[in-house]
């Protein structure tokens, strides 16, 4: 794959005009078969897939001609969208560390205790897009997140607004109005962001 990649960029397999054509965004971000987006700053043409039990992940860095390739056969969360979210997620920590940006893994990150009434203040069905919600209940002392159709997953508090899940590596932040109700949330995973109002 790195020798594809190679004689991809190195333009030995396709025209400069087809690798500028492929490698330019034309519909949000992505080109002819790749995303092209910034990741911490960073410009990376990359593209995820996955299939029955096996993730991939291939990303390359124009600016800084970094390569980074993950192969997994490991799938194992039971969510629908880990399908290359796995291998995604770790080589995208490995695009930063390779660009001395700083790591954080799931378990390093620290737990503060909430109290109560505020955690009641997160509950709720928030729309992701169309047909995707995230329903948002409690269990105990902790928020209890799951998707649609999805299995139900614990979040940790690491500030009174910002949330996350161990397995799979997402992060929640909400979002208040001038009068203090959560309206929004943002949810952060593998390098993505989507933004959902509570209904």
């Amino acid at each position: 794959m790195l020798k594809w990649l190679c004689g991809l960029f190195e333009e030995k397999l396709i025209s400069a005009v087809s690798l500028k054509k492929m490698t330019t965004p034309f519909k949000e971000h992505y080109g002819f078969g790749v995303e092209i987006k910034e990741v911490d700053g960073i410009k990376v043409v990359m593209h995820v897939g996955g299939i029955n039990g096996f993730n991939t992940t291939l990303i390359y860095c124009p600016e800084t001609k970094t390569a980074v390739i993950v192969l997994s056969n490991l799938n194992t969360t039971g969510y629908v969208w880990d399908v290359g979210f796995l291998s995604q997620n770790i080589a995208l920590k490995m695009v930063a560390l390779a660009h001395n940006k700083e790591v954080v893994m799931p378990s390093e990150r620290r737990v503060i205790p909430i109290q109560f009434n505020v955690l009641e203040q997160y509950c709720g069905t928030y729309r992701i897009k169309m047909g995707l919600d995230l329903t948002l209940t409690l269990n105990k002392n902790h928020l209890v997140a799951q998707f649609s159709n999805q299995p139900k997953m614990t979040l940790f508090a690491e500030t009174e607004h910002i949330f996350y899940s161990k397995i799979p590596d997402i992060q929640l932040k909400f979002v208040k109005n001038e009068m203090d109700i959560v309206t929004h949330v943002c949810l952060s995973q593998s390098g993505y962001e989507l933004m959902g109002a509570k209904r």
